[in-house]
């Protein structure tokens, strides 16, 4: 093989590297987009599953404290809810977030059970409890990649609002700092 055949050949795969390399933000936005498109249909028969399994239920007592109510279907939820499934949508208009977050998977699984699935969107901790259960939630998503979901997280300012839409119950969370 001749020197120049060889640095000819070393420059073709050297291109083709690099447009990988640049193709790659793009294809990655556009496989989140599609993903959250997906998951927004599925959120939607999920909560319609959720609510008509709840008319099947026999009725809950009669509840004068709304927070009980919540924690109460928050954990009937839960109790359905597997890896992967929607829980909710995320929303805040000033940096254009409205994404379907996944339930994450429980820690054990592997190293990091949920880089596959924050691939889609934005992931719930499995080890922290879902909203209206009392205790704080934790949200993972990325910043960079994968339709970047929290890109813009610098931009929220002390009061903001993040709205969480679950099949259960709405949650408004203002921003503290």
């Amino acid at each position: 093989m001749t020197r120049h055949r060889l640095v000819r050949q070393l420059s073709s795969c050297l291109i083709i590297a690099g447009g990988i390399v640049l193709a790659y933000p793009l294809w990655s936005a556009g496989y989140a987009e599609v993903q959250q498109a997906r998951l927004g249909e599925t959120y939607r028969q999920s909560e319609q599953a959720f609510l008509r399994a709840l008319r099947r239920q026999s009725p809950s007592p009669a509840v004068d404290d709304p927070y009980t109510r919540i924690a109460s279907l928050a954990n009937r939820f839960a109790r359905r809810l597997r890896s992967g499934q929607p829980i909710g949508r995320l929303r805040n208009k000033r940096i254009g977030l409205n994404s379907v977050v996944l339930q994450g998977r429980a820690r054990g699984a592997a190293t990091d059970p949920d880089q596959t699935l924050l691939r889609s969107g934005p992931v719930h901790y499995a080890n922290t409890p879902l909203p209206g259960q009392g205790q704080p939630f934790a949200v993972a998503g990325h910043r960079t990649t994968y339709g970047a979901p929290f890109r813009n997280l610098d931009r929220l300012r002390p009061g903001d609002q993040l709205v969480l839409v679950t099949p259960y119950a709405t949650f408004t969370y203002r921003v503290a700092k």
